[in-house]
């Protein structure tokens, strides 16, 4: 357990400073295509990357996971045709379907258009939907090389080349007078550039990838990646449900606004994201093992970290909502109460820990499917009753209630199905301290901040907060797997 445990830490640790550095890069971005357009273009901006988003989804086909769940097992056992057959139909697989899918977009953009009634929409998706087979092909082949168990890879491309070349070509075409249509131009161009490192990354990793005769098995990768394509479009349809609601109900200057809170919460997010990442491939390998009672331990630990590594972002968001929303621009501080809703929600729903990966790593894909066809159907009932009346409140109420309703199914399911629990008495140490946390930053944000400019204002926060935070977690002492995960981050190995 103990070399599961730093295993996991140093994935994790590699993961986790990747994904910070990765999502300050994109935040960057969104802050500069904010400041530089307005909240209006802005919200067609978003309005576009969603349908980008979802149609590349569709076009990997829950190839994600089953390349990702085929790579671990048949790595684990020294397999490399099976690999090399594994990687080959599933990128191929995606970059075929992306291509089929990006044409339809594009084809289809006045559709689009005329439905959410919103003209612009037809060339800012056709630009995009350029882009729409490299980046789900790229996505693909990124989880290939997370089943090797080495997350640099994911890491390099993901959250840096990615990023930084979206960044960098933003900043250039707007130079070049290009405002809108360019921000999105840069965004297919980083996902042509992705894709073209993440190729050399495999061979990298297998360096006899060229000479290996490859063995295929498309039909067992499709039986169980198929369901998951419906998971995966689900899921996606579901975090947009309430971008494309407001879009259809409200204006675009209200889309923009609310899409500004929902990137500050995708940094809430970015732990869970961070320890499913490497978690993944072991949780494959302890259920395909047998290994029940590792996997139990595993669940509960990781799920701590968590919700230890997530309470300091939350109290930040929570007591300093109106300084992080000012960054973006001041029309932007409306979206106050959404941001508040959507962080608490989704941080209660977090802290449930890695239910899902847990949930399709064990093979139980098929339940999934059924929670994510759920979920999709309440929260387009919650946006459809709330945003005429409420907008921006509504869509985060409405979103903000259906992830946590079913977080707790999914919690349900792997204790009944699984016997997994993520819960522990160590969880009281990480509560005592965000509540201490908690009360000393009311108190500073309510006295004292308010002498200060919103940018030290909230620096300051960030500060006392991570201070008070830590400083009770060491005073009540760390736990023995604590010490283990310490090491393993400081050592590197």
């Amino acid at each position: 357990m103990e070399r599961i445990i730093k295993q996991t830490a140093k994935g994790a640790g590699i993961t986790l400073l990747g994904d910070i550095l990765g999502k300050v890069i994109y935040l960057i971005s969104q802050i500069v295509v904010a400041r530089l357009l307005g909240a209006k273009a802005f919200g067609i901006y978003a309005l576009s990357l969603a349908i980008f988003n979802i149609v590349q989804t569709l076009s990997r086909m829950g190839l994600s996971q089953g390349v990702l769940r085929y790579v671990s097992i048949y790595n684990g056992i020294g397999d490399k045709a099976k690999v090399k057959g594994t990687i080959i139909e599933a990128t191929l697989t995606s970059l075929l379907l992306g291509v089929t899918l990006g044409a339809a977009t594009f084809f289809c953009a006045n559709i689009l258009a005329k439905i959410l009634g919103k003209p612009i929409l037809i060339d800012t998706v056709r630009i995009v939907s350029f882009g729409i087979p490299f980046m789900a092909s790229m996505m693909v082949a990124l989880e290939a090389t997370r089943g090797f168990r080495k997350m640099e890879y994911f890491v390099y491309v993901k959250n840096i080349i990615h990023p930084m070349v979206n960044l960098t070509a933003i900043i250039l075409l707007y130079w070049l007078g290009l405002r809108l249509l360019g921000a999105l131009t840069a965004w297919v161009l980083s996902a042509i550039v992705g894709f073209i490192f993440v190729l050399y990354f495999i061979k990298r990793e297998l360096p006899e990838f060229f000479r290996i005769k490859a063995c295929f098995n498309l039909i067992e990768l499709l039986k169980f990646s198929t369901p998951l394509a419906f998971v995966g479009i689900l899921q996606m349809l579901f975090m947009r449900t309430d971008i494309f609601m407001l879009g259809y109900f409200r204006s675009s200057t209200e889309v923009g606004i609310y899409n500004a809170a929902t990137q500050i919460v995708i940094i809430l997010i970015m732990l869970l994201m961070a320890f499913n990442a490497i978690l993944a491939p072991i949780v494959a390998h302890l259920h395909n093992s047998g290994k029940i009672h590792e996997l139990n331990d595993l669940f509960k630990v990781t799920s701590k970290w968590i919700f230890i590594s997530t309470a300091p972002i939350f109290i930040v968001i929570i007591v300093s909502a109106k300084d992080i929303l000012n960054i973006f621009g001041t029309k932007f501080i409306e979206g106050v109460p959404a941001l508040i809703m959507l962080a608490t929600f989704n941080f209660i729903s977090i802290s449930i820990g890695p239910v899902t990966q847990v949930l399709i790593m064990s093979g139980k894909q098929r339940v999934e499917l059924y929670n994510s066809i759920f979920g999709f159907i309440l929260n387009i009932v919650f946006n459809f009753l709330f945003i005429p009346n409420w907008g921006i409140k509504g869509a985060a109420l409405a979103t903000g209630v259906s992830v946590l309703v079913i977080h707790l199914m999914r919690l349900i399911q792997v204790r009944s199905l699984l016997c997994l629990w993520p819960f522990s008495k160590k969880h009281l140490k990480g509560v005592t301290a965000m509540m201490v946390a908690t009360f000393v930053a009311i108190l500073y944000r309510r006295f004292l901040a308010l002498n200060f400019g919103y940018p030290y204002s909230l620096l300051t926060t960030v500060i006392i907060v991570g201070t008070i935070f830590v400083g009770i977690l060491l005073l009540l002492r760390l736990d023995e797997e604590d010490q283990i995960i310490l090491n393993a981050l400081r050592k590197r190995r």
